[in-house]
């Protein structure tokens, strides 16, 4: 996969009128205030995503048969599992799981997918996480002040690309009844990667509160309940430049009635303002491996691979500004 100096665009359209992804800019200010909130982010806010639950993001026990197997020894009985005393779990996101170890861990893996993502090691996607609001069953926006005048301010920018996924872009009633739903922060260290995935879909009475994620993406991919389906659109907002990082969407998958398109990923690079607003429930994505600053290409690939930083469980991170060297953040 070649490094395009700009970030290619494509269209992917299907029968359930789809489309995307589309690229927009925030203002300085809306970068300010994301950085404030960042930089205060106290200690055990920035959280490593690892085997632990996280509400309302991720959850492990359903309480549904069949999802747990019993066995005391180290070894899982099934690869990725999740242990919890002498229970074994699906984990949260199985079937990323599978696809990445065919994509980047098999040996078909394709050398130049390694030198741009990584090697997909284990702890490669043990980046930081911050939920800075989300929305209960009311819709009343559960977050502090500063964070609901961010939401504020981002839904004034991307509400006008987040119709047009899903071609309601002249529905003034689309618009009416759109809202952010959650919003969070991920945090990459040099090394980290976002692994390639399709995010989780939700339907009518049916979120991953109450159902493995798993089991909605499958759900989803079937294309037996797309009737069901509450129309969610990602918008990936970078609020400061970062060497590597960058997002890789690619065309919608293939569906039953809503056949995919194949075609290269677009690529948008990690730059200052940035905003992505797609269908992430159908597009897979992935990133590239964060890196530092000052870092080298090479002929053989676009990035030397950097080397996955080794967390302890429970890490937490806290932010700071930089001394100097970076006027355009407090």
């Amino acid at each position: 996969m070649a490094e395009p100096a700009e970030p290619t665009f494509y269209t992917a359209r299907n029968t359930a009128a789809v489309d995307g992804p589309f690229v927009t800019q925030a203002s300085d200010d809306m970068c300010h205030l994301a950085m404030r909130i960042l930089h205060a982010a106290t200690k055990g806010q920035l959280r490593s995503v690892d085997k632990e639950d996280e509400p309302p993001l991720r959850k492990l026990e359903f309480g549904m048969a069949g999802e747990t197997v019993t066995s005391a020894g180290p070894v899982p009985p099934m690869p990725h599992m999740i242990q919890r005393g002498d229970q074994w779990f699906i984990p949260y996101r199985y079937d990323s799981s599978i696809v990445n170890d065919d994509l980047f861990r098999s040996a078909a893996a394709r050398p130049a997918l390694r030198a741009r993502f990584g090697e997909g090691a284990d702890g490669a996607d043990r980046f930081f996480r911050m939920v800075f609001g989300y929305c209960a069953g009311s819709h009343e926006w559960q977050s502090s002040e500063l964070n609901r005048e961010l939401r504020a301010a981002l839904q004034a920018v991307v509400l006008p690309q987040a119709l047009k996924v899903f071609n309601a872009a002249a529905a003034p009633e689309a618009a009416a009844a759109s809202y952010v739903y959650s919003m969070y922060c991920n945090v990459l260290l040099p090394g980290h990667i976002v692994n390639l995935h399709l995010d989780v879909p939700e339907y009518a009475g049916l979120d991953r509160s109450r159902t493995p994620t798993w089991l909605l993406v499958v759900a989803h991919c079937s294309g037996l309940f797309d009737a069901h389906r509450v129309r969610n659109v990602t918008c990936v907002f970078y609020p400061k430049t970062s060497t590597g990082g960058a997002l890789a969407a690619y065309p919608a998958v293939d569906r039953p009635g809503c056949p995919g398109h194949p075609g290269p990923a677009m690529v948008v690079p990690c730059a200052r303002g940035l905003v992505v607003c797609l269908d992430t429930d159908s597009h897979n994505h992935q990133t590239e491996q964060a890196l530092p600053d000052v870092w080298t290409k090479t002929p053989a690939g676009p990035y030397t691979p950097h080397a996955c930083p080794e967390l302890p469980a429970h890490a937490s991170l806290s932010a700071r500004p930089r001394a100097a060297g970076d006027p355009g953040d407090p």
